[in-house]
């Protein structure tokens, strides 16, 4: 004797829900790693070329300095974007979950992916022009 088809069905929408909800979270930890992952790549070259100054007995360039710290800023903004990014597409989940339209939290949304890119290209050209 089989189960009630709808019994079925509301079974596969919860389990599918929850499923979603963990992709989420996992989406959140995995954002959370690359800044982190971001930051300690920056840290890491910059020790490295304090270390390549110090063996050569000169002390780093002021200009070199600023490069160093825009980089490590733009690493902040970059965590900063990807967890206002995450919180957009909560918020759009939730909209869907009360049937609210969602039009204009979309476009919010491509709008903060598409600058987010530009941040991370923009830092790719900084880490290219330190040497990283």
């Amino acid at each position: 004797m089989s189960a009630d088809p709808r019994q079925e069905l509301e079974f596969i929408i919860a389990e599918s829900a929850l499923m979603a909800g963990s992709a989420r979270q996992a989406l959140r930890r995995s954002a959370l790693f690359q800044s982190a992952d971001d930051r300690l790549i920056t840290r890491s070259k910059q020790a490295t070329a304090r270390s390549r100054d110090r063996l050569a007995n000169r002390s780093p360039a002021p200009e070199m300095r600023r490069e160093l710290a825009d980089l490590e800023m733009a690493d902040a903004h970059i965590a900063e974007a990807r967890v206002r990014l995450l919180r957009q597409e909560e918020l759009i989940d939730r909209l869907r979950g009360r049937a609210i339209a969602t039009e204009l939290a979309e476009r919010v949304l491509e709008t903060m992916q598409d600058t987010l890119k530009l941040m991370v290209d923009h830092r790719a050209l900084m880490r290219e022009r330190l040497s990283f």
